[in-house]
């Protein structure tokens, strides 16, 4: 999981994200983004069998919405763990 660091940018404009979180699911786990920080994600398969189901709760008066993004798997600065990301 990922939270934006600064304002994110303009389509095809770079902008950060700070990882905050890394896990492994097995069978019967589940993980969850919040709505304002840890809400970027990236998701990678296993070697084994996987089954990914993404829900959308959205409160009454909310604004939901999803966005592809591509992340420099180099990170501009490891010890605090952000990466650059453009919007596609």
């Amino acid at each position: 999981n990922y939270t934006l660091v600064g304002d994110s940018s303009p389509p095809g404009a770079e902008f950060m994200l700070q990882k905050t979180a890394e896990e492994t699911l097995t069978v019967g786990k589940a993980s969850y983004l919040g709505l304002e920080l840890h809400n970027f994600h990236v998701v990678t398969a296993g070697s084994e069998r996987t089954r990914l189901v993404d829900l959308f709760t959205f409160f009454p008066g909310g604004d939901g919405h999803s966005y592809w993004a591509d992340l420099d798997p180099e990170p501009v600065d490891a010890d605090n763990a952000i990466y650059r990301a453009w919007w596609r």
